[in-house]
């Protein structure tokens, strides 16, 4: 036989069922053909292979040696061929891409950009879902997860999307109405917004703009960055931020940065997908899209 020369499929798969069963009649049931039919395939693929595949006794069929170590590598290769087709063929293609996305990353950067995402892919159906926290070990039945973190997901397929800084941030004219022209010599008097769940913190951009002694509590924490923004917007207080999160607000004004001193993130924005999953293809369009406009 030919390396090169493929088996034919209906003698693949009458053996790789006869061999889960051991038997030409349950074999038969199952692919809707007489037993007959089941075992002149298998002939054929012995045939074809240049090897016995069972050891035929009178009512029992036993698989050799090389019968047996064929059946593994025969089995995944059909389960795969039948999930790629039903994922880019049946109704699994029809069903919209569900995206579980970083509530903030979502606000601020994916949902304004998505007209254009359409121009270039008008047939892609999206289900978003908002969270404020990353999923750890599966994804809820998502395709897939942009999350905000530190690419510390245990079993899952991580890459990272973004490389971002830490700013502070405020309200046009804020610094001056508090009388803090200067960030480095009123610090400490000036009301300060936190967002939980990050390792970077107000007292390491401190250090970072070489600001001595110790800052009071921020007035207001919250567990989401989009909250964060708006309250700086409004003109509570600085707020250290990450820069992805806060590009649109600079370009448009109704933030600005308050000091020239940034920090660098450890962490940023994760593609997030289960492992060893087919992909899609309004999956990969998006994907690759993604990746475009953060400059990957």
């Amino acid at each position: 036989m030919s390396r090169s020369t493929l088996p034919p499929l209906n003698a693949l798969r009458a053996f790789e069922a006869a061999a889960r069963y051991e038997s030409l009649t349950q074999a038969a049931r199952e692919l809707g053909v007489s037993q007959a039919a089941v075992s002149q395939q298998v002939k054929l693929l012995e045939e074809h292979l240049g090897q016995p595949l069972f050891l035929r006794h009178p009512r029992r069929l036993e698989l050799t040696d090389t019968g047996r170590a064929y059946l593994p590598i025969l089995s995944t290769a059909l389960t795969t061929l039948r999930e790629g087709t039903q994922a880019l063929f049946g109704d699994d293609a029809q069903r919209p891409l569900t995206v579980r996305v970083a509530a903030s990353f979502a606000r601020q950067w994916l949902v304004p950009r998505l007209p254009e995402l359409y121009r270039k892919q008008p047939s892609l159906r999206l289900r978003l879902l908002a969270i404020t926290w990353p999923s750890q070990h599966t994804l809820e039945g998502a395709d897939l997860e942009i999350a905000n973190g530190y690419g510390d997901w245990q079993g899952l397929e991580v890459e990272r999307l973004t490389r971002e800084h830490w700013l502070v941030v405020a309200a046009p004219g804020f610094p001056i109405r508090h009388g803090a022209a200067d960030l480095k010599t009123r610090l400490h008097s000036l009301p300060r917004i936190a967002v939980q769940g990050y390792r970077e913190t107000w007292q390491q951009w401190q250090q970072q703009a070489n600001i001595a002694g110790t800052l009071p509590e921020p007035i207001m924490e919250t567990d989401t960055t989009s909250l964060a923004i708006e309250a700086a917007k409004s003109g509570l207080g600085l707020l250290l931020v990450r820069s992805l999160l806060v590009e649109q607000a600079l370009a448009d004004g109704s933030l600005v940065q308050a000091s020239p001193v940034t920090l660098a993130s450890d962490g940023g924005h994760y593609l997030v997908r289960e492992a060893g999953r087919l992909v899609r293809p309004g999956e990969a369009a998006f994907c690759q899209w993604l990746r475009q406009e953060l400059g990957g």
